[in-house]
Formats: structure tokens, sequence, C-alpha cells
């Protein structure tokens, strides 16, 4: 009775130890739309746990959670994007980005192995690309208000 008792307790337990180690990636890139189209940039993924229901948990909290995880990556200064987090996002995209060019950024993801994707729109980007010699540098235009490039950003 003892050994039979002991093999169930032992069977639970790789059981459990199995379900609460169940994980999806959230798998996450950003998408900037402007009116020549759509260019996309991969961005760090990250995994969801769970110890019962891993894919309704994730189709939860992969959406649920792109806000916090694109402010972790880039900066609180997301909708409105603003100074760092500009600076950072046209870096990525590594061109000039102007308000005529009408752009947005959305944040896509994909859960792995759920069938779950979609997107979130984040806000405006809008940047003027500078060069000083040899160096390129990226002048963020805060909330993409239309304006003229400063004359030190050549």
């Amino acid at each position: 009775m003892l050994s039979h008792l002991s093999t169930c307790l032992l069977i639970a337990a790789m059981v459990l130890s199995h379900m609460s180690t169940a994980k999806r990636t959230c798998f996450t890139s950003l998408r900037l739309k402007t009116i020549s189209g759509y260019e996309e940039r991969d961005i760090p993924d990250f995994e969801i746990s769970s110890f019962l229901g891993i894919c309704s948990k994730a189709k939860k909290d992969c959406p649920g959670r792109l806000l916090e995880h694109v402010k972790n990556i880039f900066g609180p200064e997301v909708n409105p994007m603003t100074g760092n987090t500009s600076l950072r996002m046209c870096e990525l995209f590594g061109r000039e980005i102007l308000p005529s060019d009408d752009p947005d950024v959305d944040v896509s993801y994909k859960v792995s192995n759920c069938g779950n994707e979609g997107y979130m729109g984040i806000g405006r980007l809008c940047c003027f690309k500078c060069k000083a010699g040899p160096y390129t540098f990226f002048h963020p235009i805060d909330n993409c208000a239309p304006t003229a490039r400063p004359a030190w950003c050549l």
C-alpha cells in the first residue's frame, strides 16, 4: 500500500513539475507604417508561464503586457512618443521619418503554439537624420509636430 501511494505521489509530483514549467513565447516586433509602406524590426520577445491553461493565459497576457514590454525596452515616453524613446526607435529604423510621411508605429505579437496574434498602435514616430562629419545621428520630432529642420542638422 505504501509503495503504491509513493508511486502515485511521485507521478503527481512529476506532472505538477511539468505543468508548472509550461511556457509560451510572445514574439514581438515593431512595424512602422508610412505613406510609402511598412517596415518591420524585431525586438526582444518575452515569455509567459502558467501552472494551468497556458494558452488562455498567454492569449490574454501577451497583448496585455505589450505596452509595458515596449516601455521596458525603449523608455516610458510612449503614446505620445517623445525624448529618448523616440530617439531609440528612430535609431532602430535607421532612417529619417518626417511628419509628411504620416508615420505610425505598431507593436505586433504572436503567441507560440497558441494561434493568437495581432498588433497594437503605440504612437507616431518622427525624426530628422542628421550628419556631422563622418557621424550620423537622429533628432526626434516630438509628437511629429510639423517643424523646420534645425540649422545644425545637415
